[in-house]
């Protein structure tokens, strides 16, 4: 039980990073292209939806999966856990999850109609031009930074 405990300790730690570093990212673009406020805005709120479809996601797995359940002891990184969410989503948790959430169906349309709506080309230069910013590249450090303690964390405890 100890095992899916740090888990999800973990993996909400992370979804917390992930919000951090998005709205730390999304300020800095903002400031080099102002002109390009609102397209950057929708690209990041598309992210932002995105971040609380993997989170109901992975409530999704919590619900589902027993403390002694193996799923839990496979997760030793959070990659591991992403991939499972995404990569490892099946269309059976899908359909159950939409049934059974009408929150979740209704931010996967808005994810679906936001993304159709959304010119990538016209981001290029703020996010070419991030790569240079300082604040920018803290932002992606920090959270690259708190993406290791917490496999760390997930390491020692599943060598427990």
């Amino acid at each position: 039980m100890i095992h899916k405990l740090k888990v999800e300790r973990a993996f909400r730690q992370y979804i917390g990073a992930v919000f951090e570093y998005l709205s730390s990212s999304e300020t800095c673009l903002v400031r080099g292209w102002p002109d390009k406020r609102l397209v950057i805005r929708e690209a990041f709120r598309i992210q932002e939806l995105a971040n609380r479809r993997t989170e109901l996601r992975f409530e999704y797995l919590l619900k589902e999966h027993g403390a002694e359940d193996a799923i839990w002891s496979s997760f030793e990184k959070i990659s591991r856990i992403w991939d499972r969410i995404h990569d490892g989503w099946q269309s059976i948790e899908e359909v159950a999850l939409k049934k059974g959430s009408p929150a979740y169906d209704r931010l996967t349309a808005e994810i679906d109609k936001l993304q159709s709506a959304l010119d990538p080309r016209a981001l290029e230069g703020p996010f070419q031009d991030a790569q240079r910013d300082r604040e920018y590249l803290d932002a992606r450090g920090r959270m690259q930074d708190r993406i290791r303690e917490l496999e760390s964390e997930l390491v020692t405890s599943s060598a427990r």
